[in-house]
């Protein structure tokens, strides 16, 4: 049964590495295996982070600067903070305002059923299904969203999972 819906890897991964896989996509719970069609995941989210993270120390210690040479009536904290809020707010309308994961390189894969695990519900991400597979020796996680959401795409994933006898 093919489902739309989203991959939606995590930022921070505990166990497993997620599979490069991200954005809208299908997934298809086929005789032959676990079809997956989405686009290839970046690995620039660590990038970013260190960029927000210099782009809020920098502004605080711009503004707490200016405040020590320039602004001397107001207290360097007050604009200390005030340069960090900008950095959260330039940080909100210009990077977390897109899909930071998106590749433009398409991805088609076909996982046989002897390299596919469990499918559970993630519980940091609500409504997304964790699929653990196996590829070339590792353990990685398929991160997906269905439309219609995870019950359905589970009961056929767990239905498929006696007849292809895995689990």
């Amino acid at each position: 049964m093919n489902f739309r819906g989203t991959f939606k890897p995590p930022v921070v991964a505990i166990t497993n590495s997620p599979a490069r896989i991200a954005g809208p996509g299908r997934c298809n719970v086929g005789r032959a295996g676990l079809e997956i069609s989405g686009f290839e995941a970046s690995s620039q989210a660590k990038l970013e982070a260190y960029v927000i993270v210099a782009l809020v120390v920098g502004l605080a210690a711009l503004f707490g600067f200016a405040a020590d040479r320039v602004l001397t009536a107001v207290p360097p904290l007050a604009l200390q903070l005030a340069g960090g809020a900008i950095g959260g707010l330039l940080y909100f309308f210009v990077i977390a305002g897109r899909d930071k994961h998106l590749a433009d390189k398409p991805v088609d894969r076909v996982i046989p059923w002897e390299r596919v695990g469990a499918a559970t519900r993630d519980m940091r991400q609500p409504g997304v299904v964790a699929i653990e597979v196996t590829e070339g020796g590792s353990k990685e996680t398929v991160y997906f969203l269905p439309a219609g959401g995870p019950d359905l795409f589970l009961n056929v994933f767990k239905g498929s999972a006696s007849a292809n006898d895995r689990g």
